[in-house]
């Protein structure tokens, strides 16, 4: 033992005197040794299928994450060493798919947060290796499960009996599994078939556990929008990302939005069944569809309905009843057969003031209309620019960041929505020359940013083309509609009594829980 320590003391000296290769290689050993018994560490904790929910472990699994992919590309290099050009890329082709694997497992494992950013990832970020992408795209609804002794578990915890005393029929096999729970198929002993989403176990606390961790929430922000200060927006993904972990809101979120499209033409919310309902168990009639990875297949013009349908739910719920469900991501989307789109998942839902859209729709009007460094100083007084921040940058300079951003709402045309028009208009060029740090956009405008993105990287896959500018006039200024859908949907408004805006808190009445939803 005393002749190993001596060796490492010697080998440790040699590298400190300046042998960079062997201090590298050293340093490398050491960190997949750390990596190795970090592993083995939590691989100890983590047995039984349960997540790891602490703040240090959850770090050390993303550490180890790191350390592992890093490992498995620099073998793939040095293996590739002397061999043939065809036979290096062979290897490189294996990393990939072995590493995606492996980030994919890990991210889909910790659940919560993590997995959250990850589903982001799989669809709002163009330019990953194609097999990471195709990896993280499972995510979206297909996560890695948890055991059904757990599922069985929560199910008697909230409702009293075992799943299949509960229910008339219960799936052990999870149709779907997303970031905080994992949905499975069954039948009500009234005969009606239902779908029962039942939360991880701990998700609570690996939620929180992310949350306290800021150093690791800013990292990933940065990842995924290199250039812009991305604390803002982190923390405003982990206030939402905290509010889902209540079924029971979600469940009145649900109900809301049900109310709110009630015989819509092609809007579906899946009515909530509140009798077998808990904190950490909804239970909602089972909609049959398919999902977005399908129809993206489809010919154009099917598709070119489908993003308008899109549009239409997105911007209907924030300009007509101020409030959207703000996780637009495929996975909460299934396509009919007879062209309506159910709309899954309320958990992340906003309520918007009447100030805060009339405010938005000021800023849409600014830009669509031009208003150069007038626009800039409305901002100004509105809050929208940190102290000084004309002394850091010039109003031209913030004007020209919002024109390039925004510009599809500023042309009356079919703007063709392509992933390179999506990348240059999030990872703006003109972010790094400061304008986004001088910005401190209020929690409504950072949703409402989320939002966006989200949607322009969906109509992206769609290869959809949308005069933007003429729905901006619809939504923002009440301008008539100006596509057969817009009409069709202006008569089933009507139909209703619901005129051109229909507040939630309006439509509602006065009795509904829209105040206990928007306090909590």
């Amino acid at each position: 033992m005393l002749g190993k320590k001596r060796y490492l003391k010697k080998l440790l000296h040699h590298c400190v005197r300046g042998d960079r290769v062997n201090a590298i290689v050293l340093i490398l050993l050491l960190v997949l040794l750390a990596a190795c018994v970090a592993g083995v560490f939590l691989r100890f904790r983590g047995r039984h299928g349960t997540m790891h929910t602490g703040r240090f472990g959850r770090s050390i699994k993303v550490f180890s994450m790191s350390c592992k992919s890093g490992w498995t590309h620099s073998l793939a290099f040095f293996k590739g060493v002397f061999r043939s050009k065809e036979h290096r890329e062979r290897l490189r082709e294996e990393a990939h798919a072995k590493s995606s694997a492996e980030i994919v497992q890990t991210l889909g494992n910790m659940k919560g947060v993590m997995m959250k950013f990850a589903q982001i990832m799989s669809f709002a970020v163009d330019g990953l290796p194609e097999e990471l992408q195709k990896q993280l795209q499972t995510l979206q609804s297909q996560a890695p499960p948890m055991s059904y002794a757990m599922v069985e578990q929560v199910i008697f915890e909230e409702l009293g009996a075992s799943p299949d005393k509960v229910f008339a029929k219960f799936d052990k096999i999870p149709a779907a599994a997303a970031s905080i729970g994992q949905v499975h198929r069954a039948v009500l002993p009234d005969g009606t078939e239902v779908a029962v989403k039942v939360q991880y176990p701990g998700v609570d606390k690996a939620i929180q556990a992310d949350l306290d961790n800021a150093g690791m929430m800013n990292s990933l922000g940065k990842l995924l929008f290199p250039g812009r200060d991305t604390e803002p927006m982190m923390e405003e993904l982990a206030a939402r990302v905290s509010d889902e972990l209540d079924y029971e809101i979600e469940a009145r979120n649900q109900q809301i939005f049900g109310d709110l499209y009630e015989g819509h033409p092609y809007v579906v919310v899946p009515a909530v069944r509140n009798d077998f309902s808990t904190k950490r168990v909804l239970t909602m009639e089972w909609v049959e569809g398919v999902s977005f990875s399908e129809v993206i297949e489809r010919p154009g013009p099917e598709k070119q309905e489908l993003a308008e349908k899109l549009y239409r739910f997105v911007f209907d719920s924030l300009q007509r009843h101020y409030v959207f469900n703000g996780d637009p991501h495929p996975g909460n989307y299934l396509f009919l057969e007879d062209g309506r789109i159910a709309f899954l998942d309320y958990g992340c839902v906003k309520y918007f003031s009447q100030e805060e859209m009339d405010r938005n729709r000021e800023f849409v009007r600014g830009i669509r209309d031009k208003k150069g460094v007038d626009f800039v100083q409305t901002l100004d007084e509105q809050g929208y620019l940190t102290k000084n921040a004309t002394d850091k940058v010039t109003p031209e300079e913030i004007w020209d960041y919002f024109l390039e951003t925004w510009q599809q709402i500023t042309v009356d045309v079919e703007w063709h929505v392509t992933q390179e028009w999506v990348n240059a208009s999030t990872m703006n060029p003109l972010m790094q020359v400061g304008v986004m740090r001088r910005l401190q956009l209020p929690p409504s405008q950072l949703f409402l940013m989320r939002i966006n993105i989200g949607l322009n990287a969906i109509f992206a896959k769609l290869d959809a083309r949308i005069n933007f500018y003429q729905m901006s006039m619809e939504y923002a200024e009440g301008a008539p509609p100006h596509t057969r859908l817009g009409e069709e949907l202006a008569v089933w408004r009507a139909s209703r009594g619901m005129g051109d805006i229909a507040p939630f808190s309006i439509f509602l009445g006065k009795d509904s829980p829209v105040g206990d939803i928007v306090q909590s």
